[in-house]
């Protein structure tokens, strides 16, 4: 199984791909976070190439191990993520 991970960020995007064991992570690149549609699409294309079977969204959390309001906007994220992909 292939695992592609998104690190979130307000500027740009930083993307991981897992090998075909799913045990090791690759950082393959950042996408700009705006326009949103350019970012979909770019994501949609390594998703086929890549052959992606499961998608990982950090969460960003406090030092406290609270959530913080970048959580917020993560879980936003992956609320529109869900219905785009």
């Amino acid at each position: 199984m292939r695992v592609l991970a998104i690190d979130h960020g307000t500027k740009r995007m930083g993307i991981a791909v897992s090998d075909d064991l799913g045990m090791l992570a690759h950082p393959l690149e950042f996408i700009p976070a705006d326009p949103f549609d350019k970012f979909l699409s770019r994501l949609k294309e390594i998703l086929e190439v890549k052959e992606i079977d499961q998608i990982l969204v950090g969460m960003p959390r406090n030092m406290d191990g609270s959530y913080g309001p970048q959580a917020l906007k993560v879980q936003d994220f992956v609320a529109v993520l869900k219905k785009s992909v």
